[in-house]
């Protein structure tokens, strides 16, 4: 059982001064035969730059509170991810 489809989610690459790094996690939104060549990405994850240690990038990927359109499908496939996994509950 896949609980995505191809390119429904995409990692987005952020390249700092210090490297390169997971910017965000980013889901598809929209039918790309519907919407011609454009294509609506919407962050689940963004990368929080938390400063430098030793010519290191320091940091941490975020929740940004919106639900997955796969959440359902995480959750038939027995993944135990709750609502707070993606930021919900949590103040901004």
């Amino acid at each position: 059982m896949s609980l995505v489809q191809p390119r429904e989610v995409l990692e987005r690459p952020d390249r700092p001064a210090s490297g390169r790094v997971l910017g965000y996690l980013a889901q598809r939104r929209g039918a790309p035969e519907r919407l011609g060549d454009t294509v609506l990405l919407q962050d689940i994850f963004a990368f929080k730059d938390e400063g430098m240690r030793d010519g290191k990038l320091l940091g941490r990927l975020e929740p940004t509170g919106l639900r997955p359109k796969f959440y359902e499908r995480i959750q038939q496939a027995g993944l135990k991810l709750g609502p707070e996994t993606f930021g919900y509950g949590r103040p901004r």
